[in-house]
């Protein structure tokens, strides 16, 4: 479970706490926003965790309290049955894309699907709602469809008001997304928000704000600096390849190549062992092998 900011030092209400307890331990906590993804590929994670920084950014700002807690959570580590998510979303590709399609991106609002809001919590996700009743959050935002039924689901269970803010990540929002019960939709772009207003989403709780990244991104670097920290080259286009799930296949080299490689590391001031470690990485050859070769 990833936390942004731990909070184990919070005390935990229970049923069984009195009632004049609960009300101590609640003035105890700190305000907290709870930002929920589920590892379904890397980049539901990826914007939970850029949320994350921003909303640490703008403390003491925007009516974002001072001493706000911030707690990035999978929904997935809160499941009665635990799965791979990786796995599961790889079962709608290829052949059996069109089944994805209809259900995901054409059928079913999210009101409808989750009985009212609050099936699959009921059924899959009761310690998610235990997590709202103890830790009370004052907001939570989802960046996947699981996270933001569940956390609609939790609020009508558990009779603790907070907005939900979703954060779809797709580049389009699916019919299954909580359209009746969400209090805002941040969506990339002007086509996402054209699918929203079909399913009744007032204008109001819509907001076009980007897909969310990190820090660092937006900072002005001095690009021939950059690329000489990596050894690339400042005469030339660079290309970075990015995975989601799964991470990018080792680039396909020949022995010779790896030693190539090695070499121009070298020449840039690396010693042998860097460079014959640094050429394994990006081929499927051995450190050890490499680094024969370029003794030679």
């Amino acid at each position: 479970m990833d936390q942004t900011q731990t909070s184990d030092d919070a005390p935990l209400l229970t049923h069984s706490t009195p009632q004049s307890e609960q009300t101590t331990l609640l003035a105890q906590q700190k305000p907290l926003v709870t930002i929920v993804h589920a590892s379904v590929g890397s980049g539901h994670k990826a914007a939970a965790n850029a949320i994350a920084q921003a909303f640490d950014l703008i403390r003491s700002t925007n009516g974002i309290p001072e001493d706000v807690e911030i707690e990035v959570l999978d929904i997935l580590d809160f499941g009665r049955i635990k799965f791979d998510g990786n796995k599961t979303a790889a079962s709608f590709t290829g052949a059996t894309r069109p089944i994805y399609d209809l259900t995901w991106r054409y059928t079913l609002t999210g009101h409808l699907l989750w009985g009212g809001g609050t099936a699959w919590s009921r059924i899959m996700f009761p310690a998610f709602n235990e997590y709202v009743r103890t830790r009370r959050p004052i907001a939570v935002v989802a960046t996947h469809i699981t996270a933001a039924n569940v956390a609609v689901g939790a609020r009508v269970i558990t009779g603790i008001d907070y907005p939900v803010i979703c954060v779809p990540t797709d580049y389009e929002v699916e019919g299954w997304w909580p359209h009746k019960d969400t209090d805002l939709f941040c969506v990339a772009n002007e086509f996402m928000a054209e699918t929203l207003r079909p399913r009744k989403v007032p204008e109001a709780k819509i907001r076009i704000t980007g897909i969310p990244i990190r820090a660092g991104f937006d900072t002005d670097y001095n690009r021939e600096e950059e690329l000489k920290k990596f050894n690339l080259p400042t005469d030339k286009t660079i290309v970075l390849v990015m995975a989601g799930a799964q991470p990018c296949p080792a680039q396909e080299l020949t022995l010779d190549d790896a030693v190539g490689l090695a070499r121009k590391q070298m020449a840039a001031g690396q010693s042998a062992t860097a460079a014959a470690k640094y050429a394994a990485a990006h081929s499927a050859f051995s450190k050890s092998e490499i680094y024969r070769r370029c003794l030679e």
